[in-house]
């Protein structure tokens, strides 16, 4: 695949999905799609003539017109041949499931960002139907952006300094990262050997769910408020604390290092700090992000940084953390928590071993992945 022929399609009219193909336009990438399986966000897009304002602290800026606007994945598939899927995970096994019989041999599908395992599943389910075509299967591990969307224009509050990025070919991985490159993200991926590091090092995990949980009566209230700056507040850091130590602990007994909540924010976003107190509430990038307002039970229920969070990140975790005999007290009982607001058990509707192929496994031939 040569850079004259990167047809981009982009799933998924979310924040990161339209901030993304706006991007990837402004950036030189010469055909961009954009596709949801519902029409809200597209149909507000198509009203300005396909066009996306892009702005924030990114470069570059302006108004991107995106040559395909869609909820037909034959549509879509008939003119791409590198997908990022930026759905949330809940929504990544209907999203292969979807697209695998219009995928061809010689496409890229990454999943941005994977949370804990997207590739591991989507490969399980591309053995389930039978698919054999030679997909390239990449995750992020997390966002490039800190970005939101109202209407069409996208704003991006920063943009990290690197983001891990891991698949099942490390020779393949490189060539397709090589390529996106050259448009977005020059110097910030990172390519890892294995899926393992991209998954382990799921860092949404730590601060969504539980920043969610502690401010349950704020998203409910009429009153704004600032969502890491304010949210996490000394005592809810604490948690966040809890949850990264044990983080480290199940990674390092599948061989594998990830960096801390600090380090990791230095490395993103060049933020030094001495607490996650300070790393949270001090980091430019998440000055003006704002938490929802107004939200139902429903809502809260349905909110990603739950539904997404811990099912496709905690949930995982835990279980890879109960195969090795680590104990994870804060994550299981964040799940709990989470489980009860949301009216139903992560543990079963969640990303299982089984669903990850990792069920029958050892420790050690996980580790080996």
């Amino acid at each position: 695949m040569s850079t004259s022929t990167l047809k981009l399609a982009i799933i998924g009219a979310g924040n990161a999905g339209v901030t993304m193909a706006a991007h990837a336009k402004l950036a030189g990438v010469p055909r961009v799609s954009l596709y949801d399986r519902h029409d809200n966000e597209l149909s507000i897009i198509a009203g300005k003539n396909n066009q996306i304002k892009l702005e924030g602290n990114i470069s570059p800026q302006g108004i991107a017109t995106i040559d395909l606007l869609t909820t037909d994945p034959a549509e879509l598939a008939r003119d791409s041949n590198f997908y990022i899927c930026d759905t949330p995970a809940f929504s990544h096994a209907a999203v292969v499931e979807t697209f695998a019989e219009y995928l061809k041999d010689g496409d890229v599908f990454m999943f941005h960002p994977g949370r804990t395992g997207a590739v591991l599943e989507a490969r399980e389910i591309l053995k389930k139907l039978n698919i054999s075509k030679k997909i390239t299967l990449l995750e992020s591990q997390t966002l490039l952006y800190a970005c939101r969307i109202n209407g069409a224009t996208a704003t991006a509050y920063g943009v990290k300094n690197t983001v891990s990025v891991a698949g099942e070919d490390h020779q393949l991985v490189h060539s397709a990262i090589d390529l996106l490159s050259q448009y977005i993200g020059s110097g910030s991926w990172s390519v890892q050997k294995s899926v393992l590091q991209t998954s382990l090092e799921n860092i949404g995990m730590l601060f969504h769910p539980a920043i969610t949980l502690t401010n349950l009566a704020r998203l409910e209230s009429a009153e704004p408020f600032y969502f890491y700056t304010e949210g996490a507040s000394l005592a809810v850091a604490n948690l966040i604390l809890g949850l990264d130590l044990e983080k480290e602990h199940v990674a390092l007994a599948y061989g594998v290092k990830v960096d801390t909540v600090l380090q990791w924010m230095e490395k993103s976003y060049s933020h030094s700090a001495t607490t996650i107190h300070k790393a949270l509430a001090d980091n430019p990038a998440y000055q003006a992000v704002k938490a929802p307002m107004n939200l139902s039970a429903k809502q809260i229920r349905n909110f990603r940084y739950l539904a997404e969070d811990v099912p496709y990140g905690l949930v995982p975790f835990s279980a890879l953390g109960a195969k090795a005999g680590i104990q994870t007290p804060y994550m299981d009982s964040v799940i709990a928590m989470a489980s009860q607001v949301a009216l139903q058990d992560f543990r079963k509707s969640g990303r299982s071993l089984n669903c990850l192929g990792l069920a029958d496994k050892t420790v050690e031939e996980i580790a080996s992945i």
